[in-house]
């Protein structure tokens, strides 16, 4: 009897240590994914954050790029108003000059 206790004492420690080796063995498979996609992971948060940099430089490129649009906008406006202004000038200069030369001739 003694000896069938052992034996089944010693079966069942070796069918318990087994199942615990396997699951030992799952647990550092299951650790290696882990981290495997930890750092995965780190490398897309670091990705993320140049992305969204580059996407900061960009916005304000854009900003600075319209600021300068206007700029030049407003310029040309400027611009086009002097040298109206000036054409209009001449233009009554011209027109003041042949009223004096018609009133001369009459």
């Amino acid at each position: 009897m003694i000896i069938l206790l052992k034996l089944f004492f010693f079966c069942f420690n070796r069918s318990l240590s087994e199942k615990v080796k396997k699951l030992h063995e799952e647990l550092n498979d299951r650790k290696l994914a882990f981290n495997a996609l930890s750092a995965k992971n780190a490398l897309l948060e670091a990705d993320i954050t140049v992305v969204s940099q580059q996407h900061n430089d960009a916005q304000n490129e854009i900003k600075k790029i319209q600021i300068e649009k206007e700029q030049l906008i407003n310029q040309i406006r400027r611009e086009f108003k002097q040298e109206k202004d000036v054409k209009l000038h001449e233009n009554i200069i011209i027109y003041s000059s042949m009223n004096f030369s018609l009133l001369g001739i009459i």
